[in-house]
């Protein structure tokens, strides 16, 4: 962006400014303006309030963006070029911007809201022959200030709502629907939907906050306008009615985040049973990351027989396949140091020896030595196709079972 003019002398020096710089206006009218802008603060009228006094004081055109870079408010301004990129956000655009200093433009003057951290608002008004001066930049200045306090209120209770939603979500995932369909009608979240479960997790733990800070940001550009998220036992889970696209929700998460991202799906189903959506989720993201599949997004409905088996986890026959049949290679390693379980695994889903081998970076033959031994231990013989299809079996219903216990 190309600068123009520059400021007159003594004006855009302090980078910051309290709720005392509105009621210590040098004039009569400056003293006067800042009261209104109290008022419209404290009466709640917000951002679109202190821009339509600020466009009435100045006799400007006012543009007000938030912090991503979208128009929230804008009297006057009309078709005027913005000052800024649309919908992209404005700590990206503007990095050394300070809070409160206003700066000059081609075709006029802005200056951000940026009380600590991340820049939240931008306001701007077009110099057109109405500007005098003084007065009107020091006005825009009294603007950020009111636009400041509003920010914070409405913080205030944007985090209010936003711990009120991580209730919600643990009220439902804990059966607890009596209290969680009073607070959602509260809220005004409609649980008579079906929802899917979601579980989202980064490369590391430390970057989960971040993460949901970004869902939060990314959320209405996926139709998702008050999402239901909550970290929980390290992941963030997120409850939707609407379909979405993880693989690009995923895709996106990570770029912003700057990490890789991997996203577990349960099945669509009614508030009481989003419980039982969030294991499939967690089972399905478990599954993919126990058997190393190269996949971000993993769905529980893309699971086939794991899901079949995951239904029945509970079962005591299900137990029983696991004990009979992989119970004594799990003995084994644990008495020999071996991987006979490792060594099953890869091998049933290879698709032959040498690839078996290439992938437990072990000789053919140590291999073939290996496949003898889970033999002797189990008494069944991977070459005989009934015996193959038992251990397979087997072995899906053991990585099931450990996963939904972990």
């Amino acid at each position: 962006m190309s600068f123009g003019r520059g400021l007159p002398d003594d004006v855009g020096a302090e980078a910051s400014f309290g709720a005392s710089d509105l009621v210590d206006g040098r004039t009569e009218a400056e003293s006067q303006f800042s009261r209104e802008l109290l008022a419209k603060v404290f009466n709640g009228e917000g951002v679109a309030g202190v821009a339509a006094a600020l466009h009435r004081r100045t006799r400007m055109p006012v543009v007000v963006a938030d912090s991503i870079g979208r128009v929230i408010a804008d009297p006057g301004w009309q078709e005027l070029a913005l000052p800024f990129a649309s919908s992209v956000p404005l700590g990206a655009q503007f990095p050394t911007a300070e809070h409160g200093v206003v700066l000059p433009f081609d075709g006029g003057y802005m200056t951000f809201v940026r009380p600590a951290g991340d820049i939240v608002a931008l306001l701007a008004v077009s110099d057109t022959a109405a500007m005098t001066g003084e007065p009107e930049l020091r006005a825009l200045q009294s603007a950020c200030v009111a636009v400041t306090m509003v920010m914070v209120r409405e913080r205030g209770v944007v985090e209010a709502e936003l711990a009120s939603r991580g209730d919600l979500v643990t009220e439902v995932l804990e059966g607890d629907m009596v209290r969680a369909q009073s607070h959602a009608r509260m809220l005004g979240q409609d649980l008579s939907r079906a929802h899917r479960a979601a579980v989202i997790v980064p490369r590391a733990e430390s970057e989960l906050l971040s993460l949901e800070a970004a869902l939060r940001r990314m959320a209405p550009h996926f139709g998702i306008h008050s999402p239901l998220l909550a970290l929980r036992e390290g992941v963030l889970v997120l409850l939707t009615p609407v379909e979405l696209n993880f693989a690009q929700l995923a895709v996106l998460l990570g770029d912003e985040c700057r990490t890789s991202v991997d996203i577990g799906v349960g099945l669509r189903r009614s508030a009481d049973e989003l419980a039982r959506s969030y294991r499939e989720a967690r089972l399905a993201l478990g599954l993919a990351r126990r058997l190393g599949w190269r996949r971000h997004v993993v769905a529980f409905e893309q699971l086939g027989v794991w899901g079949v088996l995951a239904a029945n986890a509970d079962g005591e026959s299900l137990r029983d396949l696991t004990r009979e049949f992989i119970g004594p290679l799990v003995a084994y390693d644990n008495e020999h140091g071996m991987e006979l379980l490792k060594t099953l695994g890869v091998y049933l889903s290879a698709s032959g020896m040498d690839e078996a081998a290439s992938e437990l970076s072990v000789h053919r033959n140590t291999l073939k030595y290996r496949l003898q031994k889970i033999a002797a231990v189990t008494g069944c013989d991977l070459s005989d196709p009934d015996d193959r299809f038992q251990m397979e079996l087997a072995f899906r219903a053991h990585m099931v079972v450990v996963t939904m216990s972990t």
